[in-house]
């Protein structure tokens, strides 16, 4: 009777904790801004504007990488964690440099292409947890601001602003970001 009893015990521990671990929202937050900050976001504001809204992202990102065929070393995309001290224009500009570029074809698209994303959020739960992205074009102006809920094998954007569209899922978007 007592293993009987041990057993329900540790199977109920086991699916609470499942429960608990995949079905309840966990998030991260670079700061302590709230959904009404973010719709303070708008296209073609400065990247320092940004960061006085919504403060210092976790890390910047940039989707170059266009090369020749033959390039034998690519350069990687951009992914730079940062820190509360880390200057975002400088570390941009540093992988955009002319000066180190691995193939013709690179070195273009170095030229033409300087934009880059500001992460606000980190995954946290394998299951429920929102993204936060800032894009910056290439002079350091928002062209768009995207929040999105991951939910298991699906995602949903819950809030969107850039020059032609703005949509927002109000009741998941204000359950992440309040």
């Amino acid at each position: 009777m007592k293993i009987k009893k041990v057993l329900l015990t540790s199977v109920v521990l086991i699916i609470s904790f499942f429960v608990v671990y995949f079905y309840i929202p966990k998030k991260e937050i670079s700061g302590d801004f709230t959904s009404n900050d973010i719709r303070k976001v708008k296209v073609g504001m400065t990247l320092e504007e940004v960061q006085n809204i919504l403060g210092q992202p976790f890390e910047v990102t940039s989707g170059i990488g266009i090369h020749k065929m033959t390039c034998e070393k690519p350069k990687k995309s951009l992914k730079q964690d940062l820190s509360s001290n880390s200057n975002i224009r400088d570390i941009v500009n540093e992988k955009f440099s002319e000066t180190d570029f691995c193939c013709e074809a690179y070195k273009n698209n170095l030229k033409n292409k300087k934009s880059s994303t500001l992460v606000y959020t980190k995954r946290v739960s394998p299951w429920m947890y929102p993204m936060l992205w800032v894009h910056l074009d290439d002079s350091f102006k928002v062209s768009s601001v995207y929040a999105k809920e991951y939910k298991g094998f699906d995602d949903y954007g819950i809030y969107l602003l850039n020059k032609k569209v703005k949509s927002e899922n109000k009741d998941a978007f204000e359950k992440y970001f309040n």
